[in-house]
């Protein structure tokens, strides 16, 4: 089945797409006005248009069709990633980390995700998974610690705090008071 033909371009476009060009500031928006700059200047079809820049077609399609509806706004619009669906941001984070290392320390050095994933659910005011509180810990360089000693749910903690051959042998590592005020003034730096 062969595909329509795309409506034409308005006078001018090209004009317009060579000074878009020039002021886009993000690769993204470079991007978006070649896939319609390509078409206009250049009348390739949006299969060549994606192989040249790595795009799919129907990509390209849509960033056509978009511009024809709402102009040069499509190039400014943001892209569809991101961190839309955050509970906290990441200096959020590091005061709830922070807020909770003040609270266990010095009694106790490592935390299990059990304790942090209810905590966390406590202060977001609903459920979530395990792998939010996974990926909480490691953005903030956490790290798993696995010890003979230990008994958790999934077997492991996390801690970003130092781990010597002597504390693993004994049990978790205790650090002085000092020692918590470092780590949290460096903002998770070994002391």
């Amino acid at each position: 089945m062969k595909m329509r033909k795309p409506p034409r371009l308005p006078e001018g476009s090209k004009e317009k797409l060579r000074l878009a060009l020039k002021s886009a500031r993000t690769k993204g928006q470079y991007q978006k006005v070649l896939c319609v700059w390509m078409r206009a200047a250049l009348d390739m079809t949006s299969q060549q248009i994606a192989l040249a820049l790595g795009m799919s077609p129907t990509g390209v399609r849509k960033i056509q069709a978009r511009w024809l509806q709402v102009g040069d706004a499509v190039f400014k619009e943001p892209g569809k990633g991101g961190a839309r669906r955050r509970h906290l941001t990441k200096e959020g984070e590091r005061e709830f980390l922070d807020r909770l290392v003040k609270e266990t320390l010095p009694g106790n050095a490592v935390m299990n995700t059990v304790f942090i994933q209810e905590a966390y659910e406590k202060m977001v005011g609903h459920p979530v998974a395990y792998s939010v509180i996974y990926r909480l810990l490691k953005r903030h360089g956490w790290r798993p610690v696995r010890s003979v000693n230990m008994r958790t749910p999934q077997k492991w903690a996390a801690a970003r705090l130092p781990l010597t051959d002597e504390s693993a042998r004994s049990g978790p590592y205790v650090m002085t008071d000092a020692e918590v005020d470092s780590v949290i003034k460096l903002g998770g730096a070994k002391p």
